[in-house]
């Protein structure tokens, strides 16, 4: 069964860009010959690495996708690792991207959730234009002046 994989390898610093080619040519060969597709080859990167890899302070990047089947893969590890110039390898399954789908309790339960606000905004609205009565600017000074001459015999 075929997977996807990425691998990246660091090749030593010293060798040549020429060198480089070959080296990715011969993964590519590899990979070929156990019937895998390569599907990316990505530009050689020089990176400083972060401590001593055998010796070597810099390093170069190489990255590829490929797909391959994941029973010969032990053999391709092999033939990886008897590349000299290859400092070290990663090699990473990528697993296949499933779509989202939610599911049906989730959406049900935003069915009920919304329902309920739509209930709640109802008889809201209900109260409020059943409260709702139309008051004349006079009745209001009326009782304006009603609140205030009670509040100051209050204090009084």
């Amino acid at each position: 069964m075929t997977k996807n994989y990425q691998l990246v390898c660091l090749v030593s610093a010293l060798t040549e860009p020429t060198e480089r080619e070959q080296i990715t040519e011969r993964i590519n060969h590899l990979i070929q010959e156990g019937e895998g597709k390569v599907s990316t080859i990505n530009s050689p990167e020089e990176r400083t690495l972060g401590y001593p890899v055998k010796k070597e302070k810099g390093a170069v990047l190489l990255a590829l996708d490929f797909s391959y089947d994941g029973e010969k893969m032990p053999e391709l590890q092999k033939k990886i690792t008897s590349e000299n110039q290859i400092l070290r390898y990663f090699l990473k399954e990528i697993p296949k991207h499933k779509p989202y789908v939610p599911s049906a309790r989730k959406s049900l339960f935003k069915k009920a959730e919304t329902e309920e606000k739509e209930s709640i905004i109802e008889n809201t609205t209900d109260k409020i234009s059943g409260k709702e009565q139309k008051v004349e600017l006079k009745d209001i000074d009326k009782k304006i002046e009603e609140i205030f001459n009670t509040k100051e015999n209050e204090f009084k």
